[in-house]
Formats: structure tokens, C-alpha cells, sequence
């Protein structure tokens, strides 16, 4: 009986031994083209060493960046997945700084490319502490280090500024605004590009670099002729940040017109008066506006504009004297108009 028991194991065992010789032989090339895996450090996402973030309104906010090209901890470069974006929380903030505290993975934002990247927490509730960082995941799945960590006590945030001001300067705006009362450490400017209502909020960081402390402020980081829309928010001294004032729209635009030209000169060479004069040294002189009178204590009438420094005068009456002024003018959406220039006289005899 044993001799059988064993011929029949022999058997079996042979069959097996084919079924994985068949195996081998299969899957042995692909193997082969893999190599050995990388190590970690190779792979390994440098972390995100500068998350920030703010209490605005009923969400937290985080913000964080990235380089153009993502590098591993070896100097590598590498692609990476997106973030895990890790939380955790607790009654007292003195739980969460002793680290006796749970993460719990909030969300996982895709991305491929460095840049700057935001982040609301939608889902605080006032009473608790949260300590946030973000971990990158990058080739195969693999982890960076945490980043730096936040923490954030959210607290009842004051209320918006009011009677918002925008006076439009040469390239600057001037803002001013109105308290919402007592508990105001300082204030946060928002700007964005457009028209009242056409424009949206910036979700990054306010265009102040500090907090402003009072209710003043001049933006110079704008460009002529063009729309910005503005807001403002109250910070209190937990650096919780309010809801928004109303939006104002303002345009900058340049105040001062062009000088007056120079040097005008008008001869008549027996069919028309040609006018010359100097080029006005402002490089934003859009044009010149001609004027003429046919008397000196008679009034002057515009007769016609020109780009160049020189105007020919055709319509003119054998016998009569003429008296002629020129302007420039400006290329803003105001048409600044310079004063008068001297007045030159033609007499077409």
C-alpha cells in the first residue's frame, strides 16, 4: 500500500514541477527587462517645506508651493502624484503640540507640476484646534516626509470693513475704509483685474506683505488704464480674518496732461499755411490737436489733429490773416489735452 501512496506523490510531484517550469519560462524574459527597483531615497519626493494658513470666514485655508521641477531626496528629478492633505484635531492646542494626536487624511489633491496650490477646510468647528501638513506622493506610491506643520485655534472672526473708497492716482490706487468696531488687529487687501462684478476674489495671500493697521492704503503695484476691483477684510488678534467688504472698482489713470509744444511755426507758400513744431518729449503723446482764428481777439476753432509735428492748413482765403495754436493730447481713456502752445500767424497775400 505504501509503494503505491508513493509512486502516485512521485507522479504528482513531476507534474508540478513542469507546471512551474512553465511558469518560470514565461515571465522570466519580462522580469528581466525591469531591473531592480530604485531605492526610496531615489524616488522620495523632497517635502513641502512652507505651508501656511489662515482662518478666513468658516474655513481654514492652505497654501504651499512647489518647484517648476520636482526633486527626489537623492537631487533627482522625478514626477510627482499630488498631496495628501493630513489633519488633526482636539479641544485643547496644548493636546495637538505635546503630539498626542491622530492624523486623519483630508483629501488628496492631483498634481504634476510645481506652482502654488491652496487648500480650504470647509469642515472646522469653533471650539477645536487643528494642526495640518501635507505629504507629497510621488513614483510608485512613494511618501515625502511630512511637511512643516500649522497650527490654527479658528475663533468668532470680526466683521467686514464698511463705506469702502477708491481714488484712482497716476499707476496707484488709494483705498479707504471704515471700522467694524472693536477686536480689529488690521486689515487684508484683496485686488483682482476687472470690472465690479466681473472680477472674483483672489484665493491666495492679500497683496499687503503685513497686516495694515489702519483704515489707508495705497496700492502701487498697478498699471494705468486698466480696471481693478478691491475688498478688504478685518483681521482680530487671533489673525481671524472676516468676511469681505463691498467690491470697489477703480481704474488708475495718469493726472498730469502733456507739456505744451514747442516752437510752432506757420508759413504760407502761396496755396496753404503748412504749421511745424517741435515733438513733445512725453513718449504717451498720442496726437496733436490744431486750432486756428482768423483773428487774434477772435476765438479758436479746432480744424483737424495730427500724429506728426506738422499740419497743412488747405482751406485758406487769398487776403486774410490766420492765427493758429496747437495742443497735445494724451493716450488715456480721458484724453488729457495739454495748454496751448504759442500762436504762430499766417497771412496769405
Amino acid at each position: 500500500m505504501s509503494e503505491k501512496v508513493t509512486a502516485k506523490g512521485i507522479f504528482h510531484l513531476t507534474i508540478c514541477c513542469l507546471l512551474i517550469t512553465v511558469v518560470l519560462i514565461i515571465l522570466l524574459p519580462g522580469c528581466g527587462k525591469k531591473g531592480p527597483p530604485l531605492p526610496s531615497y531615489h524616488i522620495r519626493p523632497v517635502p513641502v517645506t512652507d505651508l501656511r494658513g489662515m482662518h478666513r470666514e468658516t474655513s481654514i485655508w492652505l497654501f504651499w508651493s512647489g518647484p517648476a521641477r520636482w526633486l527626489s531626496e537623492d537631487g533627482s528629478s522625478i514626477r510627482i502624484k499630488g498631496f495628501y492633505i493630513l489633519r488633526a484635531e482636539a479641544h485643547e492646542a496644548s493636546e495637538l503640540n505635546d503630539c498626542r494626536c491622530e492624523f486623519k487624511r483630508l483629501t488628496f489633491i492631483t498634481a504634476e507640476r510645481g506652482g502654488d496650490f491652496v487648500y480650504a477646510d470647509n469642515t472646522i468647528v469653533y471650539g477645536y484646534s487643528y494642526l495640518y501638513n501635507v505629504i507629497i506622493v510621488g513614483p510608485q506610491g512613494v511618501f515625502s516626509k511630512e511637511s512643516n506643520s500649522i497650527l490654527i485655534t479658528p475663533e468668532q472672526p470680526p466683521d467686514a470693513p464698511s463705506d469702502i473708497g477708491a481714488i484712482s492716482r497716476d499707476k496707484e490706487v488709494l483705498l479707504t475704509w471704515q471700522t467694524p468696531g472693536k477686536g480689529v488687529l488690521g486689515y487684508n487687501i484683496y485686488r483682482t483685474t476687472g470690472s465690479k462684478g466681473k472680477g472674483r476674489e483672489s484665493t491666495s495671500t492679500p497683496i499687503n506683505k503685513g497686516l495694515v493697521l489702519t483704515t489707508r492704503y495705497i496700492d502701487k503695484e498697478v498699471e494705468n488704464n486698466i480696471p481693478y476691483t478691491y475688498t478688504i477684510r478685518a483681521v482680530n488678534n487671533n489673525l481671524d480674518e472676516g468676511p469681505p467688504s463691498e467690491e470697489a472698482t477703480v481704474m488708475p489713470q495718469r493726472q498730469t496732461p502733456p507739456q505744451s509744444p514747442q516752437g510752432l511755426a506757420a508759413i504760407y507758400n502761396g496755396k496753404e499755411v503748412v504749421l511745424t513744431w517741435r515733438d513733445n518729449p512725453e513718449p504717451w503723446v498720442k496726437a496733436y490737436n490744431i486750432y486756428r482764428a482768423s483773428g487774434i481777439d477772435k476765438g479758436f476753432v479746432l480744424i483737424g489733429q495730427s500724429r506728426a509735428s506738422a499740419y497743412i492748413d488747405k482751406d485758406i482765403e487769398k487776403g486774410l490773416r490766420y492765427f493758429y495754436r496747437v495742443t497735445a493730447i494724451d493716450d488715456s481713456p480721458r484724453v488729457l489735452e495739454s495748454v496751448a502752445s504759442n500762436t504762430a500767424e499766417a497771412i496769405a497775400d
